[in-house]
């Protein structure tokens, strides 16, 4: 035998009050994540970089960042959310959720989106700069250099960290560095952004620049 409803008129309006809070704290926790709007922007530029400006050799201007660095500006940060295909965009993105997330608990929406965007850019101008000189320069695209960035950061933003001499530490750096960008660098990728951002979050994550509290 069921027993019988309740109904709302007679329900506790403090328990329901709760319950909208609830919902809406969840609801705005979502929306302001720093890594959840990085991953959407990175969807839907790179969505619209496949459709609306699609080319013969796949993704062009203004979504490719190539020298010289003034021909197309809006591409140094355009490039950096960009990917050239789904797999692509899958990889980083996964990368960025795990690390990121990681990282997003204990630092602040704005610090986060900030780290992202310089460490992408200051990663894809290096790239695109030393791959010039040596007259081997590729396109850049994609969150890989941020990506480092933040894997970077968590590798040596702990309470063990700090107890370590500062020559230590950069020899840390730039070894930690190499091997992260070695290890988890595919074939044909942008080793020097990948290099880059990797010693740019290693740095960071000494002084804790995205901790927040």
């Amino acid at each position: 035998m069921s027993s019988p409803s309740i109904p709302d008129s007679l329900q506790d309006p403090d328990e329901d009050t709760e319950k909208k809070d609830s919902d809406q704290s969840i609801g705005s926790l979502l929306f302001w994540n720093p890594v959840l709007q990085t991953l959407s922007v990175m969807c839907v530029v790179s969505i619209v970089g496949w459709t609306a400006f699609m080319g013969a050799g796949g993704v062009t201007e203004p979504f490719v960042f190539t020298t010289p660095l003034d021909e197309h500006p809006e591409s140094i940060i355009l490039s950096i959310y960009a990917h050239a295909n789904t797999t692509h965009l899958i990889s980083n993105a996964t990368v960025i959720a795990i690390v990121g997330g990681i990282i997003s608990l204990n630092s602040s929406w704005i610090r986060f989106h900030l780290f992202f965007i310089f460490s992408g850019v200051v990663a894809g101008v290096t790239q695109a700069v030393i791959m010039e000189y040596y007259g081997t320069a590729i396109p850049a695209l994609g969150a890989s250099g941020a990506g480092f960035a933040l894997m970077g950061y968590l590798a040596i933003a702990n309470p063990l960290a700090d107890y370590v001499s500062g020559k230590t530490i950069s020899a840390l750096v730039l070894i930690l560095a190499s091997g992260i960008t070695l290890y988890f660098s595919p074939e044909g990728s942008g080793i020097m952004a990948h290099f880059t951002g990797a010693v740019i979050g290693l740095i960071a994550g000494r002084f804790h620049l995205l901790r927040a509290k």
